[in-house]
């Protein structure tokens, strides 16, 4: 039916027990940090594999990217240890690595013609001058970008056992909704 999904990006989240100050991590890591202090306002900070990872002042740490868990893993420890280095988060303690979202690309066999959906509703979108996908709902809070040439784009997923129920249940929505494959 489809081809292997393919992971774009993850985000992973860990919580601190007690915020973070982020002008002091600043201070000490400024050679590899950097305080943005819009919205969101946060601090990044470059580990030692070259990769970031977001720090807010209300104790949240995210680690985005498509890199496997044991990376993730190292990344969480060097985060930590960099933040206990501080002596007022000496004591700091943080819950474990929790996938937020998931962003996974996949191609269907053929095209769908978008342009002959049958049907739209509240969990379909598509308004071609505006976005040039059809935008999916259905299995809320993940939701589907489908373009014309067959690319998938699901997002809000938390595992790739959810991709292969995704998969199936998308083809037997679209076998519904459309006049044409």
């Amino acid at each position: 039916m489809e081809q292997q999904a393919r992971v774009i990006n993850i985000m992973r989240t860990m919580t601190a027990t007690s915020g973070i100050d982020l002008e002091c991590c600043h201070r000490v890591y400024k050679d590899i940090t950097k305080l943005y202090r819009g919205r969101p306002e946060m601090l990044v900070m470059k580990m030692t594999n070259g990769r970031n990872v977001q720090l807010f002042r209300g104790g949240k740490i995210q680690i985005l990217g498509r890199h496997d868990h044991e990376v993730a893993e190292e990344m969480r420890r060097e985060c930590i240890e960099k933040l206990r280095k501080i002596e007022k988060m000496a004591n700091l303690q943080v819950s474990a690595i929790s996938i937020v979202n998931m962003v996974v690309k996949f191609q269907l066999r053929s095209p769908i013609c978008l342009r002959k959906i049958r049907k739209s509703d509240a969990h379909l979108f598509y308004e071609v001058e505006l976005f040039p996908a059809a935008l999916l709902t259905k299995w809320r809070p993940i939701h589907i970008a489908l373009f014309h040439n067959g690319q998938v784009i699901v997002t809000g997923i938390k595992s790739l056992d959810q991709v292969t129920s995704i998969m199936k249940n998308l083809n037997d929505y679209l076998s519904q909704i459309t006049l044409c494959k």
